[in-house]
């Protein structure tokens, strides 16, 4: 129900957010025409050369030719509900609530956690295993759709974000998923991975579905490096508890043990890289312009 209510307060501010970039659109269309008119009388009025009030008249029947293209161009777009910030924040909103049912659904199947503490490796074949497998596959098919985020950036044109990490990310985990629920989808770690995942994503895409809003919302989203902090923390956990598996589990293949223990460092490598690369550079240049300042107040002084 407060999803419900969310949904219902965000798509109004949404359509509002939308009809005011449209009208300022209009503005500057309005504006740009005014000012070019203006530009011809002031030139006529000081009698310019005909050759060049020609051109001038020859630039701003071009300039409404192009204006009329434009748009004749704008009238053929797509409608509202097709436009690609629109879409983006309907994605990003259809992943927080699988998401959020995933990680309540896995916080419900853990045992207070207790679940973890179990190293055994899950050989028992019962009514809730058979439903708690089928739920599984849901999940495991629901990790194909991070792969529309990288549709997204691809069409935005947003090439730079298409990473080695980014492509690395959303097509390795749909694989690793896939070969963990064939060899056997009820093991302790799929819960733990499940659980943390469905969390950092559920707040992953709450803060792309505020960033579709556009430039308004930028203030909004201070805490962008903190999913990031959260991405490689989750890696951390994963390893501290591959290394209890690893001492204290019984019946696990060698494979699948081989499986979980290279992929938390792999991770967890690439997106600590990341967040150096990324936020540290920032640091500095603010550091620097600080510096900079300091200095020409203390030259002005």
């Amino acid at each position: 129900m407060g999803f419900h209510l969310l949904i219902h307060k965000i798509i109004p501010y949404w359509n509002k957010v939308r009809q005011e970039d449209a009208s300022k659109k209009k503005v500057n269309k309005i504006d740009f025409n005014g000012n070019l008119t203006q530009a011809n009388e002031h030139l006529i009025e000081n009698g310019i050369s005909n050759g060049r009030s020609n051109g001038l008249e020859n630039v701003g029947s071009q300039n409404g030719q192009n204006n009329q293209t434009s748009r004749s161009t704008s009238s053929s777009r797509k409608s509202s509900w097709f436009d690609l910030r629109s879409i983006m924040f309907y994605y990003n909103t259809l992943m927080v609530a699988v998401n959020g049912f995933y990680f309540f659904w896995f916080a419900a199947n853990v045992d207070f956690g207790r679940r973890f503490l179990d190293f055994h490796y899950p050989t028992e074949i019962s009514i809730q295993y058979q439903y708690e497998i089928a739920m599984l596959n849901i999940y495991a098919w629901t990790k194909l759709l991070d792969l529309i985020d990288t549709i997204f950036l691809a069409w935005s044109g947003k090439t730079s974000h298409l990473s080695f990490l980014h492509l690395y990310h959303h097509t390795v985990v749909p694989i690793l998923g896939w070969l963990a629920i064939r060899i056997n989808p009820t093991i302790q770690f799929i819960f733990l991975f499940g659980l943390l995942n469905c969390l950092i994503h559920t707040i992953m895409y709450s803060y792309y579905a505020l960033a579709s809003f556009g430039p308004k919302f930028q203030k909004y989203l201070w805490w962008k490096k903190y999913i990031t902090q959260l991405q490689i923390g989750q890696f951390i956990i994963y390893g501290i508890y591959v290394a209890a598996l690893f001492k204290y589990q019984s019946g696990y293949p060698e494979t699948l043990m081989n499986l979980l223990s290279t992929q938390p460092l792999v991770f967890f490598y690439m997106f600590f890289k990341f967040y150096l690369s990324t936020y540290d550079k920032k640091n500095k240049a603010k550091q620097q312009e600080l510096i900079s300042t300091q200095l020409k107040t203390t030259k002005i002084n």
